[in-house]
């Protein structure tokens, strides 16, 4: 992994009457060591497994946007899919790190969408690659 170094200085402004003062409140000679990414931004944030990260996020994008669009409250979401208020609120919010999968997909399934998972074999790579995304009226109904 590359990695380059950088001085950065941090001052700070202070405002005496009408005089204005810029003091270094970090000694010069520190350094900033910066890495190159890996190509994956998740990874790189720490997330342990960004497939699944991704995953969840697109599901809760798809469950929030959804209960806009039909003018649902939390309230009305949590009997509708048979959760918890606070629950719904979480994924409302995007907060999926103690949610699973199968649990977002029944909340979708309960506002009305299909939710279809595929597997393309043989695509050729070593490892495989994982997608999440919306399929709008148009593709639906070339599918079907």
């Amino acid at each position: 992994m590359a990695t380059g170094r950088c001085r950065i200085e941090r001052v700070a402004r202070t405002e005496v009457g009408r005089y204005t003062t810029w003091i270094n409140t970090q000694p010069s000679d520190d350094d900033l060591t910066i890495h190159r990414s890996s190509g994956n931004f998740l990874a790189d944030q720490g997330i342990a497994d960004p497939d699944e990260f991704k995953v969840k996020s697109h599901l809760c994008h798809e469950i929030s946007s959804t209960t806009e669009r039909r003018g649902l409250t939390p309230a009305g979401l949590a009997e509708l899919a048979g959760e918890t208020e606070q629950d719904i609120e979480r994924v409302l919010r995007s907060r999926h790190e103690n949610s699973e999968v199968w649990r977002l997909i029944r909340i979708l399934t309960a506002l009305g969408a299909d939710v279809g998972i595929y597997v393309i074999p043989g695509s050729g790579s070593d490892r495989g690659v994982v997608v999440s995304e919306t399929v709008g009226e148009a593709e639906r109904s070339k599918s079907t």
